[in-house]
């Protein structure tokens, strides 16, 4: 058996990423800050100023190890994974899903100018972590009960059963009742001798937009002390990302329609919290260094 992974990234967008991920610093008296690491390891990390980075990515990732219908991440092993056909792997070699084919992550934190040297009114400092990417590509199925055209006890092996293909199955214009084209796909005929024709990872999901922002201030407490006041929002703008839709073409009721949102990386719904944290600090900052004494109050 052979096994096939491969993985691209173009690489006109390194110079993209290099002229976008900045930041401005101030003076150090040091060129390494009391963790041995450089300033500027953190663009976020700085004595003044803003910093910000951006990372666009463009891949794509083919694989046949995941079996007939994955559903994202696998080994790259397929001994366990039930597959109707193991002598023709190309049948079930298709786009990962858990690869999307455009993600673009940008994040910043800045300083707010104004009244640096005031106690209270100054030293606040904004944060924001922009994503998009696109949705992870799904595998249309066939309920292996209702039929099993190629008669290699499909249901009971615990293997999946792909439709045949006969349109594109995406839509210009998705909306979450109607997301993939049901009239792309039938049900291969009874005792047709062979398995559906559609392929691995040829629909595409709903993808993910997301911005979070912060708000965060320290406030000295004598020598050996200070308080932090953070408050942070996931999914600002509040932008319903939903979850991937159902594939099954034998439920034709569910079929194409997402009834749920994302959660991970931020993309579920508004969610804002504010806190409160009391750091007690090792050495009073008067004999800190000028980067050590940034850091305790950043």
């Amino acid at each position: 058996m052979v096994f096939r992974r491969a993985e691209m990234t173009a690489p006109d967008l390194r110079w993209f990423c290099w002229l976008f991920s900045r930041s401005r610093r101030g003076p150090s008296p040091n060129p390494r800050d009391h963790r041995g690491r450089h300033p500027g390891f953190v663009p976020g990390r700085r004595a003044g100023g803003e910093g910000h980075r951006a990372q666009p990515r463009r891949a794509k990732n083919l694989a046949n190890y995941g079996g007939d219908a994955p559903s994202g991440f696998a080994r790259e092993v397929i001994y366990g994974t039930a597959v109707n056909d193991r002598f023709h792997l190309d049948a079930v070699r298709g786009n990962v899903a858990g690869t999307g084919r455009h993600r673009f992550l940008l994040s910043g934190l800045y300083e707010l100018p104004f009244a640096r040297n005031r106690r209270f009114l100054g030293g606040w400092q904004i944060s924001s972590v922009a994503l998009w990417q696109t949705g992870p590509f799904l595998t249309p199925t066939f309920s292996a009960g209702l039929v099993d055209p190629a008669n290699i006890n499909t249901f009971n092996r615990g293997s999946i059963l792909r439709p045949n293909r006969i349109g594109d199955g995406n839509v210009a214009d998705p909306t979450p009742d109607h997301y993939f084209d049901i009239g792309a796909f039938a049900a291969p005929p009874a005792n047709a001798g062979r398995i559906g024709n559609a392929g691995v990872g040829i629909l595409t999901g709903p993808g993910t937009l997301a911005i979070s922002g912060g708000l965060a201030k320290a406030f000295a407490l004598g020598a050996r002390a200070r308080l932090r006041f953070e408050t942070t929002f996931t999914n600002l703008p509040n932008h319903p990302n939903f979850a991937p839709p159902a594939a099954d073409v034998s439920t034709p009721a569910t079929f194409g329609r997402t009834t749920s949102v994302q959660t991970a990386e931020g993309a579920g719904n508004r969610v804002g919290q504010v806190s409160l944290r009391l750091e007690f600090l090792s050495r009073p900052v008067a004999f800190l260094t000028a980067g050590q004494r940034f850091l305790t109050r950043s």
